[in-house]
């Protein structure tokens, strides 16, 4: 079999392919035709990718626990995960003067309106300043919000194109009202407790469970879970026994024996 012909893709993406045995393949020994040095180059790529993918995992994980003991509230909101969460909670921490009105957390991510009328047309367009790396975060949570078709998302934008607002438009406007949400939660007293399904949420991140794993395990759709954890659907039943699986998870944890 010549390796040349075997897609790199499937070569290098894990447990899930046939390609996968690669990476626990030793390449023969006194061997050196092209075949053999092609395969060994093969192997050595495979195991890098197969380490650095897990280093990606537990870095994941710990940022994921991180920023839930910082801010929960923040973490089960719809589209922010673990690394918008971190570009989002740098960005209200390293700015040096006090942010205290939604104005001014507008303004340091950089979608804060700007006059841009021409003519009779009245219309405003988003400032180019402000925190890059704060703006994309939201842009991420607004790019997730339409691709899983949140309610409040997908009825403001059928409500602005009837109103004949052009999509740019609406994303503008979208963008200031995801920053207005960011900011009561980043500002906020974390006193009240979480609703169920964030609340699990918050706890699955804690032990470092990713969700995709955390539906096979209890056997039922990835939607339908994630679906509980964002409180988009109450679900008692699989409330209960994701509730069940997480104190498992927990109490093996406790078990494991640390290393000295």
């Amino acid at each position: 079999m010549e390796l040349s012909r075997w897609p790199l893709t499937e070569i290098f993406d894990g447990p899930r392919t046939r390609y996968s045995p690669l990476g626990l393949v030793a390449p023969k020994v006194n061997n050196t035709g092209p075949q053999e040095s092609e395969y060994s180059s093969a192997k050595r790529l495979a195991l890098r990718h197969q380490v650095l993918t897990a280093d990606i995992a537990l870095i994941d994980s710990q940022l994921g626990q991180l920023a839930s003991r910082q801010n929960p509230a923040l973490m089960v909101a719809s589209g922010v995960g673990p690394y918008v969460a971190a570009h989002l909670l740098a960005t209200a921490g390293d700015n040096p003067d006090p942010i205290s009105t939604k104005t001014q957390f507008a303004a340091l991510c950089g979608v804060a309106p700007i006059p841009a009328s021409s003519g009779k047309h009245q219309r405003f367009q988003l400032s180019r300043g402000g925190d890059r790396q704060a703006n994309a975060a939201l842009q991420r949570i607004l790019l997730l919000r339409k691709r899983h078709k949140e309610p409040r998302t997908m009825a403001y934008i059928a409500r602005r194109t009837a109103e004949g607002l052009s999509d740019r438009d609406i994303v503008c406007c979208l963008k200031r009202h995801v920053a207005n949400e960011i900011f009561a939660l980043l500002t906020q007293k974390h006193t009240d407790p979480l609703p169920s399904g964030p609340r699990l949420r918050q706890r699955r991140q804690t032990l470092g469970i990713v969700l995709t794993d955390a539906a096979k395990q209890l056997n039922v759709p990835y939607q339908r879970s994630r679906r509980l954890e964002i409180g988009q659907r109450a679900d008692t039943d699989l409330e209960t026994t994701f509730s069940a699986c997480l104190d498992d998870k927990s109490r093996q944890s406790n078990l494991t024996p640390k290393a000295p």
